[in-house]
């Protein structure tokens, strides 16, 4: 049957597809057969985030990769430059909150090593460089 091409509903895309390659590395003798007889190419999915939004054919701000991949609106543009610019700020904000954190912790050890009788604040204010007057 060459050339006979089984259109698979989408919603049924994953399934099949993990079905077939476990099939495919199997034990079994006909499995066995077509690995050696048969050259596999499995593409992985190149619109995770149209279809993780209920997208099949279109990326995630619903215009068609088959009709734009030439000639991408600059809206389409404008929104990925803008997405980029929010990661990168979520990224510094989540860094900021660590150093916060991280500084807390060290106050906190600090403390604690005062009252374990290191000297409390007197060994906080020595350890502090201060010019003479």
């Amino acid at each position: 049957m060459k050339g006979f091409f089984f259109p698979i509903p989408k919603s049924l895309a994953h399934t099949h597809t993990h079905t077939h390659i476990e099939y495919l590395i199997s034990n079994d003798a006909n499995a066995k057969k077509l690995r050696k007889n048969v050259t596999f190419i499995v593409i992985p999915m190149l619109n995770p985030d149209g279809v993780f939004l209920g997208n099949y054919r279109t990326a995630f701000c619903g215009l068609d990769l088959n009709r734009q991949y030439d000639a991408p609106s600059a809206w389409y543009e404008k929104e990925k430059k803008n997405e980029r610019e929010r990661e990168r700020e979520r990224e510094r904000e989540r860094e900021r909150k660590r150093k916060i954190k991280e500084r807390v912790r060290e106050i906190d050890r600090k403390k604690k090593r005062g009252r374990r009788g290191g000297g409390g604040q007197h060994s906080l204010l020595r350890s502090q460089h201060r010019p003479p007057v």
